[in-house]
């Protein structure tokens, strides 16, 4: 848990400043799973990207059990 709150920690930053904002993707007892967010948030345009990333060791467990490519 003390590697989430790092990554959280890295990110006000960009939260206080609006260009970014992450969650984290939570398990059970506490655990990180993932996180998720929203990059490069362009208000005078109105969009960003969105994008999320799971733990190797969560893969095919629940948060992501299958991944699509955008193709």
């Amino acid at each position: 848990m003390a590697d989430t709150a790092r990554f959280i920690a890295s990110r006000a930053p960009a939260r206080t400043t609006g260009t970014e904002f992450d969650l984290v993707i939570g398990g059970g007892r506490g655990r990180s799973l993932g996180s998720c967010g929203s990059k490069a948030i362009n208000r005078n345009h109105g969009f960003a990207s969105l994008g999320w990333g799971v733990r190797t060791s969560a893969r095919g467990r629940g948060p992501a059990v299958r991944l699509r490519s955008a193709r």
